[in-house]
């Protein structure tokens, strides 16, 4: 049977300008570029280095990106890194150079990468598809770098592929510059990227890939109209786009496809053994995994009954770990799973696993206990129900269909101040899918729920609480193992870059102000 080829995430054993620094100009490895930048293989294999640094588990393997949701009121860390303890309660500091000056090296080496591209396949004797399929893997690549960055860190020094390594030691730009030069690149790569890729090639960035990151960034900066503007783009394609008819099975390995991933972060077994530790981090310690990453309980509430009942809150009985009991907090009722998970939304299934259930793994049944979680779950999405951990390779979404239908509703929510069936139309699209009940008259707060309920464990929730300004409230509620947190308007929306970085730049770069925090002033309608 033909193999898919996804992504290769495996670093490119060679590099061109490769180095531990930005600020370093020294190769890894010195290759000549006049005997390199010859033929479509060469471009091939240099662009695969651009995806190569994803693979690291300072990046998406584990640490650094999955770990940026444990500041949401979705994940509680549960492991046992001091990093992630103190990133979790907004306790964050340039010193951590495990958790923030590695993640730092791996983006500016793919950024890097994509600059070799950019700078030398214009003037190679290649085909122009094959030009326009490099350079527009090459500009989305470099795109998603500098965004991973930049949703964490603020303005950031940009570097193109004209830049002179002399000027290498940059300053910081203002966060408005980077969204531009983020925008830029992404609508250049959506000009040069295909609707659709050859089976073989199943995992590449697409048009769609692009548009729907420019989506998520101007919704960010409050670009309403683009929003509308592009994400039509992709409805004009929806025989190419649209939404898994099951929910669930955008998070299987034996159902993904294109069909609603735009783009993710995606794996593939070698030899049989795991491409990455990033499934480790998500699974429970029974099921083989490093026990990482546990949602919390006012996630599984916020799920809805699908005959509209009142929802009712959930406490775990952590002291009677032995029979993983669950009760209803109104009445002390014992909560039987099986029951509850059919009267729910569907997307809870997807999302969570409760203590006592079974799975049969290659062979074993592998039980989840009580005594492996903090919250009384471990996260679904990232578990591969017919593998243990050590077999897995499931994939991180970065952006599906149903969020381009929850971008577009709250544009026009915000440009119009108020509901109309169009709003209400993309609403309950999403909602269709999981058997839930139209509403009408749409809400900010509509869409709020949503959001949480469809993205959950995926990494969108700490962002969107930041720019719809809710986190100063939302954490200071938050009923999680840590208790309410404090998040202080002004200074916890970002993170500091590495020290490191501070002091190999002479004092070019300085630590987060608020010349690099000009976000928008989003408020709810």
């Amino acid at each position: 049977m033909k193999r898919k080829i996804y992504i290769i995430y495996a670093f490119l054993g060679m590099t061109f300008t490769g180095c531990d620094n930005i600020l370093d100009s020294t190769p890894a490895v010195t290759i000549s570029e006049d005997l390199f930048w010859q033929t479509e293989d060469d471009a091939e294999k240099a662009i695969i280095g651009v995806y190569g640094p994803l693979m690291d588990e300072y990046y998406f393997a584990g640490h650094t990106e999955p770990v940026w949701d444990v500041q949401s009121d979705d994940l509680y860390r549960a492991g046992d890194w001091g990093d992630d303890a103190q990133l979790e309660t907004f306790n964050a500091n340039p010193e951590q150079g495990e958790l923030f000056g590695r993640g730092w090296k791996l983006k500016f080496e793919g950024i890097k990468r994509a600059n070799d591209v950019l700078r030398n396949v214009p003037s190679m004797s290649i085909s122009e598809q094959k030009k326009n399929e490099i350079l527009g893997q090459a500009y989305f690549m470099r795109a998603f770098h500098y965004s991973r960055l930049m949703l964490i860190h603020g303005g950031l020094p940009l570097y193109d592929e004209n830049l002179p390594i002399s000027e290498y030691n940059k300053p910081r730009a203002t966060h408005a510059e980077t969204y531009e030069f983020i925008e830029r690149d992404l609508e250049k790569a959506a000009e040069l990227l295909p609707l659709s890729w050859p089976e073989a090639d199943l995992g590449k960035p697409t048009k769609a890939s692009a548009w729907g990151l420019l989506c998520r960034f101007y919704l960010y900066e409050e670009k309403y109209q683009e929003v509308v503007n592009t994400a039509n783009k992709i409805f004009e394609h929806k025989d190419l786009y649209s939404l898994m008819d099951n929910y669930g099975d955008n998070f299987l390995v034996e159902k993904r496809n294109e069909k609603e991933v735009l783009f993710a972060v995606k794996m593939m077994m070698m030899a049989d053994s795991p491409a990455w530790p990033f499934n480790l981090y998500f699974y429970p310690h029974a099921f083989g995994g490093w026990n990482f990453f546990h949602p919390e309980q006012s996630l599984v509430d916020e799920f809805e009954y699908l005959d509209g009942s009142p929802r009712r809150k959930i406490k775990f009985q952590k002291e009677d770990a032995e029979n993983c009991k669950y009760v209803f907090t109104d009445n002390g009722e014992i909560v039987n799973w099986q029951k509850e998970f059919i009267q729910r939304d569907p997307r809870l299934r997807a999302t969570v696993v409760t203590c006592g259930e079974s799975f049969n793994m290659d062979g074993a049944v592998y039980t989840f206990p009580a005594g492996d979680t903090m919250t009384g779950y471990c996260c679904n999405k990232y578990i591969d129900p017919n593998h243990h951990a050590g077999l897995c390779n499931l994939h991180y979404c970065i952006v599906r269909m149903s969020d381009i239908y929850l971008m577009k509703a709250e544009a026009l929510l915000k440009q119009q101040g108020s509901s109309n069936a169009e709003i209400d139309g993309l609403i309950n699209e999403v909602r269709r899918r999981v058997g839930l009940a139209d509403i009408s008259n749409c809400t900010m707060e509509d869409i709020i729920h949503e959001r949480r309920c469809e993205f959950a464990t995926e990494g969108l929730r700490h962002y969107d609480l930041i720019r719809w300004k809710l986190a100063k409230t939302v954490y200071a509620n938050d009923n999680g193992p840590d208790g309410p947190r404090t998040f202080v308007e002004g200074k916890h929306e970002l993170l500091p870059i590495p020290q490191s970085e501070i002091d190999l730049s002479q004092g070019v770069l300085v630590p987060v102000s608020y010349t690099h925090l000009t976000l928008p002033t989003n408020s709810l309608v």
